[in-house]
């Protein structure tokens, strides 16, 4: 399980492979972002959750796909859960 903060919010992920992808760069903001991306959430859904807009969203997945040395936003999920990337 890790804890994410976010702006004295405390975001709770079960998922034994996402601590595989905390020594490659990305921000706590960007762990979670990636985490919804996972989950299969648009950049709007994320953008509403997170209460930012849909472009600061999109900057952050661009962001996530640049650290993580993948392509598409189905690869990030694969990165996130079998650590292989």
């Amino acid at each position: 399980m890790a804890i994410f903060e976010h702006h004295g919010r405390r975001y709770w992920v079960v998922s034994a492979g996402l601590s595989n992808i905390s020594d490659r760069g990305l921000s706590p903001t960007e762990r979670l972002v990636a985490w919804y991306v996972s989950q299969g959430l648009s950049n709007a859904m994320i953008a509403h959750r997170r209460h930012v807009s849909v472009r600061t969203v999109a900057n952050q997945v661009a962001s996530i796909l640049s650290k993580l040395a993948v392509s598409s936003r189905s690869d990030i999920g694969q990165a996130l859960f079998e650590g292989h990337r």
